[in-house]
């Protein structure tokens, strides 16, 4: 088919295109400002000690220091990805999880080791309120955890973590992006829309 049939069959199927068009943007659009609201949080988890023990070879008291700071880090990480911890962190911030499955569940948090000392979380929450209380008991339980890792150790290098003040924005889409991706799809949609109705009659 040449162009000139192209901008002929459009032509003549001119309402058909515009409909599909504005369905298509209104539909999208809609979505994006009548869904739920959501907010995104950070915190960033500090990883220190309470004590040091020095080996035989000050040389490398550093260097194994270091290996075990990023191997605890590294913990951390895993912890938030437990189903166990994470319910445990909602229960205690009285928030139900619902009927969420278990696949949903380790994705909650999104864990990231910056540094041996720093770890960086990322959650979204449906209120803004929740986020504090999240952050709090998310601190705690962690805590909670290392307490447990320190009491099977035998010498004076125990872990501790403290957390930065959390910070939550509003999760805001970026309208013109929106806006010129659903206008591409619906070029896109009315076209295929319009070729189809012409096959078909």
């Amino acid at each position: 088919m040449e162009l000139k049939q192209y901008f002929q069959m459009m032509k003549k199927n001119f309402t058909l295109f515009v409909w599909i068009l504005g369905a298509t943007f209104f539909l999208v659009l809609g979505y994006f400002f009548f869904r739920p609201l959501s907010y995104n949080t950070s915190l960033t988890i500090n990883i220190s000690r309470l004590g040091t023990q020095e080996t035989s070879d000050y040389r490398f008291d550093d260097f194994y220091r270091l290996q075990a700071d990023e191997k605890f880090a590294e913990t951390i990480v895993e912890w938030l990805k437990s189903p166990q911890i994470i319910s445990e962190i909602y229960s205690q911030s009285g928030i139900d999880l619902g009927e969420k499955s278990l696949k949903k569940i380790v994705r909650i948090f999104k864990a990231e080791k910056r540094s041996s000392q720093v770890v960086f979380v990322e959650f979204s929450t449906s209120s803004e309120k929740d986020a504090p209380k999240i952050s709090k008991n998310l601190i705690k339980i962690i805590s909670q955890e290392t307490e447990k890792l320190n009491v099977k150790q035998k010498n004076k290098d125990w872990f501790f973590v403290l957390g930065n003040d959390p910070v939550t924005r509003k999760i805001t889409p970026d309208y013109l992006k929106v806006i010129g991706g659903t206008i591409f799809v619906g070029f896109f949609l009315s076209f295929w829309g319009v070729l189809l109705k012409h096959y078909l009659e």
